[in-house]
């Protein structure tokens, strides 16, 4: 599945940026995190963990854009991390590689040419905004005292979740080919199995992913 995945993106680069005079195909790298029943905060420094992704974007106008990506970064989670009055002398965590493969839909309130009126290119600074849709391959592995692990198993735990990925970055055009960004995102998965622990944590709560970075796009005679 994840082979299949990984082709009909590469398949949708090439097949998009083939006399596209308005796309752009880049990398990122940066960090992953997530928040559940192993990590409470939206944002855990002690379990930020490196993340890297690639994609492609079609500009429909200097506006607005149409993205597809392909982004990984491993996950982890830990009891220590829990308030002192829930569980944290347990001594449960957890790791997995998340994959996320999906389409955005990106929104540039200040997009404009990359070129003037008289050919001249503009550097300048873009915010821009996204939300789309996804899919998210995570397999969680926990660790957990001898004594406590017939309890890790839970009937109802999976390793694929949808995803609603919403982000924001900022954009800078540096040459006619070239533009930095970063970016950050989270992802809604509609689950609390992306840790593998629902029954034995917090069941009422929904996990989290989050990926953020900095990245270089190469532009295809792009005219945004």
């Amino acid at each position: 599945m994840r082979t299949t995945l990984l082709l009909t993106l590469l398949a949708i680069v090439v097949s998009g940026a083939w006399g596209q005079r308005a796309s752009e195909a880049g990398f990122f790298l940066g960090v992953a995190n997530y928040q559940g029943d192993l990590a409470q905060t939206p944002v855990t420094i002690s379990e930020t963990n490196p993340a890297v992704g690639v994609f492609y974007q079609r500009f429909l106008d200097p506006q607005w854009g149409i993205k597809v990506s392909a982004s990984t970064g491993k996950i982890s989670g830990n009891d220590r991390n829990l308030d002192p009055i829930i569980l944290r002398d347990r001594d449960w965590s957890f790791t997995a590689q998340a994959w996320e493969f999906a389409g955005h839909l990106q929104f540039h309130p200040w997009g404009q040419a990359r070129f003037d009126q008289v050919g001249r290119l503009r550097r300048s600074f873009s915010p821009y905004g996204s939300v789309g849709l996804g899919l998210v391959f995570a397999k969680s592995r926990i660790v957990a005292p001898a004594d406590d692990l017939y309890r890790v198993n839970e009937p109802n735990d999976r390793d694929v979740f949808f995803s609603v990925p919403i982000s924001g970055g900022l954009r800078y055009v540096v040459s006619e080919k070239l533009t930095i960004y970063g970016e950050f995102g989270t992802r809604a998965t509609f689950s609390d199995y992306l840790d593998g622990v629902s029954r034995n944590g917090n069941s009422n709560a929904k996990d989290w992913l989050m990926f953020g970075g900095i990245g270089i796009t190469y532009n295809f005679m792009a005219e945004y």
